[in-house]
């Protein structure tokens, strides 16, 4: 019988650096971009986006969706950017108006920032990358 009755794994060096990096990287993006976030305003190109996306329901939202294969034609080869900017906004309005929109934007930096991380780890050696 084990001494740890869920066979819990402890962390190797490995697990316990990829940890730090991840909360340090967390930590810089708050710090650099979001610290304020509750003083902040709407930017200037989202002055005709995100006010009408508050006062938008769901349906208008999939409304927008449904016509997909033409939107990649207007949107100029970005087809998800104006319909994820619409979702991400109407989940901020939902969740608690404009800060909730600067928390989400946050999660989804974190996220980008996170992602370019693991693409360096993969495809260089530099030290700052590789882990291993």
């Amino acid at each position: 019988m084990s001494k740890y009755p869920l066979n819990l794994k402890v962390l190797n060096r490995q697990q316990a650096f990829n940890g730090f990096v991840f909360l340090l990287l967390a930590l810089i993006i708050w710090v650099a971009y979001f610290q304020n976030f509750q003083q902040f305003s709407i930017y200037r190109e989202d002055f005709t986006r995100v006010p009408l996306i508050m006062q938008w329901k769901w349906t208008q939202i999939w409304q927008y969706w449904l016509p997909f294969f033409e939107v990649i034609a207007v949107e100029e080869g970005r087809p998800l950017h104006t319909g994820l900017i619409y979702v991400f906004a109407r989940l901020g309005v939902q969740f608690g108006g404009l800060p909730a929109m600067y928390i989400i934007a946050y999660f989804v930096n974190l996220v980008h920032v996170l992602l370019f991380h693991r693409l360096m780890q993969r495809s260089t050696q530099n030290a700052f990358f590789c882990t291993h």
